[in-house]
């Protein structure tokens, strides 16, 4: 299905989130979480999915979306997007979710952290 953004309102799409917020500089393994108010159907995933875009620099991410389960969640209540490789530090990332909500961030240093016991 070749769907453009916001050619076909959805009502999986009141009252969505995206887990990073406009402007924001995130760590390079954060994935794009897309949280839906109520579960989305299995019937309509591939259209959800179709309206979610995710661009780097006014070019398409290579990646993919996948539907989180074992959760707090109900399955189907989030999505998340994983690029095929990770972004580089200084990546300007553009997410699309539907036809109302656009998200615009950038990626910053990568953050490995470790507990070291005893230190």
């Amino acid at each position: 299905m070749d769907a453009d953004v916001g050619a076909m309102p959805l009502p999986a799409f009141d009252g969505v989130r995206v887990n990073v917020t406009e402007g924001q500089t995130v760590s390079v393994p954060l994935p794009i979480s897309v949280t839906f108010a109520h579960p989305v159907p299995q019937s309509a995933r591939a259209a959800v999915e179709g309206q979610l875009k995710v661009t780097t620099m006014d070019v398409g991410a290579e990646g993919s979306w996948s539907w989180v389960t074992g959760r707090p969640l109900a399955d189907g209540q989030r999505v998340d997007f994983r690029p095929l490789t990770p972004w580089k530090p200084g990546t300007k990332v553009t997410v699309h979710v539907g036809a109302g909500l656009t998200r615009h961030f950038t990626v910053g240093r990568s953050l490995i952290a470790a507990d070291a016991p005893g230190h």
